[in-house]
């Protein structure tokens, strides 16, 4: 799988960020109970290979409010992880729908704000990385690329 422009969910993201402070911390996370750090290890070799990372502000929201959780002494490591990942412009491209063209779609009934955005994303070169298969099958449905990454897990 070598996507040139790869797109995350934001559980996907979280593991991303959430291992790549530290790998070992991955299960401990509440939202990432059903990872291992060998989950992280699989996704970091496919960012890898990406030329571009996207995201979208509704994917980074959706993130920055999951990542941590109130007492957690982990929180500043992951927001720091978070804030050079955002802020790094040779990696990343952030691109905006508005809200109120997503609420039209078709898709916002049955996928909400943040996925049904991803539908109006230039298709050209973009994957899209999930392990929601509904969120998959749509993409694929609106002629985007995606993938379901617990279909790559058991792979490899």
């Amino acid at each position: 799988m070598k996507p040139r422009r790869l797109l995350l969910d934001t559980n996907l993201l979280i593991l991303f960020i959430v291992g790549g402070v530290e790998p070992s911390w991955v299960s401990g996370h509440k939202r990432l109970a059903l990872f291992s750090a060998s989950d992280y290890h699989l996704l970091a070799s496919i960012v890898k290979k990406a030329d571009r990372l996207v995201v979208t502000p509704h994917i980074l929201t959706e993130t920055s409010n999951l990542l941590g959780k109130p007492g957690n002494p982990f929180n500043q490591d992951y927001f720091l992880k978070f804030a050079e990942l955002v802020t790094n412009a040779e990696l990343v491209d952030e691109h905006h729908v508005p809200g109120s063209e997503i609420v039209q779609s078709n898709e916002f009934s049955y996928l909400g704000l943040t996925d049904a955005g991803l539908m109006n994303l230039e298709p050209q070169g973009l994957t899209v990385l999930s392990c929601d298969s509904l969120l998959v099958t749509a993409c694929l449905w609106n002629g985007l690329q995606a993938k379901n990454f617990n279909q790559l897990r058991k792979i490899a």
